[in-house]
């Protein structure tokens, strides 16, 4: 009976922990300069209908996600924890959103981190 109670306890802790986490993940897709970000919570719903933004700089994708999800996000982050910063192309006259490596557009996925939280990547 003991092993019941502690296996529900920690079902319940962890389905707590879902749904109070405030990391936010994300798929970016579209054509470099205007990017169509679809954001969704850690436990792979969608955070709720009609949340796909059109951003082209990193300032209003982090504008949109925070007005999205009613939080202050801090930074957008890569999935393995790169923090995503802006890199002007100046061949192009244009920003794109960076990793550290490479421009980063179709299928990158992304991490918003709520500010003062610690980034937690889910994979």
């Amino acid at each position: 009976a003991i092993g019941v109670v502690l296996v529900f306890l920690l079902f319940v802790a962890r389905e707590f922990y879902e749904d109070e986490d405030s990391s936010l993940n994300g798929a970016m897709v579209g054509a470099p300069g205007l990017l169509r970000l679809i954001l969704y919570r850690n436990n792979g719903h969608r955070a709720q209908s009609g949340n796909e933004v059109y951003v082209t700089r990193l300032d209003e994708l982090i504008n949109q996600a925070s007005a999205l999800f009613f939080t202050d996000i801090e930074g957008i982050y890569t999935a393995q924890g790169v923090a995503v910063s802006e890199f002007w192309l100046a061949g192009a006259a244009r920003y794109c959103l960076y990793d550290g490596v490479r421009c980063i557009f179709d299928g990158s996925h992304l991490f918003a981190v709520p500010r003062g939280e610690p980034f937690i990547g889910f994979l």
